[in-house]
Order: structure tokens, then sequence, then C-alpha cells
């Protein structure tokens, strides 16, 4: 049975083309076949109060979309950036 980490990231959502930015973290569960679950997305200083229900991340074609609607965000875009990150 493999053991699932959860990780914390630290990310800054722009909304608007960097008309408006807000420093955000959020709890990154490792899931299978390269999903996350992110959870508990709040502001930076702050560490109860999601801002968002939880919801599945999936990286596919290089592109960050949300599992369930194979949507992509700015939120997602950012939230998978700093996934990438860590995981160089």
């Amino acid at each position: 049975m493999s053991v699932r980490k959860i990780q914390t990231v630290r990310f800054v959502y722009d909304v608007n083309d960097h008309g408006l930015r807000f420093s955000l973290k959020a709890d990154v569960e490792s899931a299978d076949a390269g999903a996350y679950i992110v959870t508990n997305i709040r502001q930076d200083h702050e560490t109860e109060g999601s801002l968002l229900p939880p919801f599945r991340l999936c990286k596919r074609d290089g592109l960050w979309i949300i599992g369930e609607t194979e949507i992509a965000s700015r939120l997602c875009a950012a939230i998978g950036a700093e996934i990438d990150k860590q995981q160089e």
C-alpha cells in the first residue's frame, strides 16, 4: 500500500491578468495516476477557513485541469506550477 503525501503549497492567484492578486496556500495530497486532491485553499496568513471545496487536479498534455470537469483555470495553473516546482 502506497503512502499518500500531503504537502502545503503557496502560490499567488492572479485575477484579471495581474489586476488583483491574492497570496494563497492549499493542502495538496497525491492521488492515483498523477492526480492530486486539493483541499483547504486559504489566504497565506490563515490556518483555517477554506475558500473553496476540495477538488481533483490533474495534468493533461502539459495543462493543469480540474479532474471532474476537465476545465483549466488560472487557479489550476497556479497550484499546478507549485506542484511542478516541488517535484523538480
